[in-house]
């Protein structure tokens, strides 16, 4: 499975294909490192530029993005485990972390981390709902 902006955005530049950050593996619908200018993690990192949120640390890129006002009523939650993943909502102070080296297409992390130190991969629907909150760029370039 690929992400939506993977599936409607085209590719713009010579080299490697696209490698979605939310490539189904193994039954698993979080973030993938093995990526390669994913839309969605572009776009996520282009919102990130526009709001002038990214540090460097020699050639690597990070940026801490707030999201605890990002909507998470509608989600299902499948186990408890799950539940308890996103009960850090109810703390506030909740934060996407996104990382990546130079400004090539490979986003190396995305994770989310609560007010009491839990940090979650993040999944495909959560960074929908983040797009929408800061207003999707598309920008895919890199």
């Amino acid at each position: 499975m690929t992400c939506e902006l993977c599936k409607t955005t085209e590719k713009t530049w010579k080299g490697a294909d696209r490698k979605c950050a939310f490539e189904v593996m193994k039954n698993d619908e979080y973030f993938q490192e093995n990526n390669w200018s994913c839309a969605s993690m572009l776009a996520l990192r282009a919102i990130c530029q526009a709001k002038e949120l990214i540090r460097c640390a020699g050639d690597e890129h990070y940026a801490v993005l707030p999201v605890h006002e990002v909507d998470v009523s509608s989600f299902n939650y499948d186990s408890t485990s799950d539940f308890d993943s996103w009960q850090m909502y109810e703390q506030g102070n909740v934060c996407l972390v996104v990382t990546w080296y130079k400004n090539r297409g490979r986003t190396t992390s995305a994770n989310v981390i609560g007010s009491e130190g839990m940090i979650h991969a993040i999944t495909e629907e959560f960074l929908v709902k983040v797009l929408d909150y800061y207003g999707r760029n598309t920008t895919t370039s890199v």
